[in-house]
């Protein structure tokens, strides 16, 4: 506690040894000597500064504080607690998109934070979604092989008109889209991605049964295992900054199809021909890339506790961008393959009826230079 001395010159009525608290309630300092008594102005100083952190939100910490930087830090610290509570979670459904335009990481996102809680975050969202792969890739593989299934699901699949396919393809997305409904409810979010696991799995084995192919197993397996070296090499340093998810993609891509090359040339050419390897590979390769462009622009947009929602993006803004282009490439087809402005009636001032006689607009300057004018056939005798 501070305490004052008062000097010689002070009135008669305090004694010289006398010390006072000037932080204590019950001294009073006299101002003349003829005026009496009053509190210190110190007293007010305190009083004012409880009683506005005491009449704040109720939620928050009372901090009983007389020194004025420990009041100030615990202002800020509150003031930050409610940025981050007031935060809205990230909503989009394409995230891809709506990164592109964007000069850089938003603020709080990934990006911007320590290196360790960048790994984090990486581990999670991306060990996550290579568990789902896991899981997806061993019911594809039991459905497919298991005496117990492959009956049931080849006469699911075996017609020729394709309902079972097409069925358990739309039943996948509409689970999908609940899932992403539900994806900040703990524990609907991750029973939901179950669901969606085994329907997708259903669907897969229901497209390699349909066109009598291995093709979607090595298709799984392929990703799988890319995901699970893509993980491990997304977590490395580089220049005091993570590797980036592409790079990372590209030699987790080149180990396994070195591997799967290998095994295909020793095992694989009774399972499938050269040309749906091929096709497969190519296949997987978009796929990888897609799903590492997509979790680079989520690292400048989400926060630190929305891995769950991160796995669930991979799927949706995958869905919502081949959607997307199957409407350009339709209303391209129905324009004809012409010019964007002709989608919509326009002529581009120029008339295309080839039984129109009128002449075609010209410049003024043609019109009236000598070349332009008309050649007339000469009469004849």
């Amino acid at each position: 506690m501070k305490s004052v001395r008062l000097d010689s010159d002070a009135p008669p009525s305090v004694p010289e040894d006398e010390e006072l608290d000037v932080l204590d309630a019950t001294g009073n300092i006299p101002l003349s000597l003829d005026s009496p008594p009053k509190p210190s102005h110190a007293i007010d100083l305190e009083d004012g500064i409880m009683e506005t952190i005491q009449t704040g939100n109720p939620e928050d910490e009372i901090v009983q504080a007389r020194d004025p930087t420990q009041v100030a830090s615990a202002v800020i610290t509150q003031n930050n607690r409610k940025m981050r509570t007031t935060r809205r979670p990230t909503q989009n459904a394409l995230i891809a998109i709506s990164t592109l335009a964007s000069d850089g990481p938003i603020e709080g996102s990934i990006n911007t934070l320590p290196l360790e809680i960048q790994v984090a975050f990486r581990v999670k969202v991306l060990g996550l979604f290579t568990l789902h792969l896991a899981a997806l890739s061993l019911l594809v593989i039991i459905f497919t092989y298991s005496p117990l299934c492959t009956d049931s699901l080849r006469e699911f699949a075996d017609d020729d008109t394709g309902v079972a396919l097409g069925g358990s393809s739309c039943l996948a997305l509409i689970v999908l889209f609940l899932l992403y409904l539900v994806k900040f409810f703990f524990p609907f979010n991750f029973v939901l991605l179950c669901f969606f696991t085994s329907i997708q799995a259903v669907a897969v084995t229901a497209f390699g049964l349909y066109f009598d192919t291995k093709a979607s197993v090595l298709a799984c397996l392929v990703c799988f295992f890319v995901m699970l070296f893509m993980t491990f090499f997304s977590t490395r340093r580089r220049n005091h900054e993570l590797v980036h998810s592409a790079i990372a993609a590209l030699f987790a891509y080149s180990i396994v199809t070195l591997v799967a090359c290998i095994i295909f040339a020793a095992h694989g050419t009774g399972l499938m021909s050269s040309t749906t390897f091929g096709i497969v590979m190519l296949f997987t390769f978009a796929v990888i890339m897609w799903f590492a462009f997509d979790a680079h622009c989520m690292y400048q947009i989400m926060t630190p506790d929305e891995y769950m929602s991160g796995v669930i993006f991979f799927y949706t803004d995958l869905a919502f961008f081949l959607i997307f282009v199957g409407v350009m490439m339709l209303c391209i087809a129905a324009c004809d393959g012409g010019a964007p402005v002709t989608c919509f009636g326009g002529g581009l001032g120029v008339t295309m009826d080839p039984n129109d006689e009128s002449s075609i607009p010209q410049p003024e300057s043609a019109v009236d230079s000598p070349s332009s004018a008309p050649h007339l056939p000469e009469a004849t005798a």
